[in-house]
Parts: C-alpha cells; structure tokens; sequence
C-alpha cells in the first residue's frame, strides 16, 4: 500500500550520456522512492531516443509490470 500514491519511474540513460549522465540519473534517483525507481544504463550509447532492441525490452518489461490488462468486452456487463 502506497500513502501517498508516487507512481513507478524508468530512468535509462546511456553510459556514454554526456547530457544526462549516470551521475545526474542517480541524482534524479534521489528525489524519488527508490523502492519506485528503475535504472537502466545501456552501455556504449550516448543521449538518444530508444534505439535498441535490449532498450525496448527494458521499457516493455517495465511497463508489463505495471500496466493492468482490461477487457473492454466485460467492462459493459458491470453496468447491467
């Protein structure tokens, strides 16, 4: 049970990131729950959008944990 109801958080920076480092990552870490912060560092990439096949797995994994699946088709029958 969360109190204060903080949301999860996914930092991926690359460790060749020169515009939001490790370091600023981890600060960014700090002001958060650690308990509902994930870091990911992709090693050998700079600052850049997503761009490997290992970066989307890591934000679908996250995301798959977090998101609840709802079936629109019995969402009607709750109103009957």
């Amino acid at each position: 049970d969360d109190q204060y109801g903080f949301t999860d958080v996914l930092i991926i920076t690359g460790s060749k990131d020169t515009v939001y480092s490790q370091k600023m990552a981890a600060q960014t870490t700090s002001i958060y729950d650690g308990s509902k912060v994930q870091t990911h560092v992709q090693q050998g990439k700079g600052h850049g959008m997503i761009g490997s096949r290992e970066e989307m797995q890591t934000v679908m994994e996250f995301l798959s944990k977090r998101l609840v699946r709802r079936m629109s088709s019995m969402e009607d029958m709750s109103e009957k």
